[in-house]
């Protein structure tokens, strides 16, 4: 994986954030959508964190 594929994958993470707080203050967002999208903030949060952690590896 290369440094240009974590970066897109921040991107894509930050995005996701920053979605999720504008529709979350927005006043206009179900409990339920709140939940999911909390949800899925986690787990691409998770998932970040491990792609983050298998790039610092080096490969021999």
């Amino acid at each position: 994986m290369g440094k240009n594929d974590v970066n897109q994958i921040a991107d894509n993470v930050r995005v996701v954030h920053a979605g999720c707080g504008v529709n979350a203050l927005s006043g206009l967002q179900s409990r339920i959508n709140s939940m999911y999208c909390s949800l899925l903030v986690g787990l691409i949060s998770a998932a970040h964190q491990a792609i983050l952690r298998l790039s610092s590896v080096s490969c021999p």
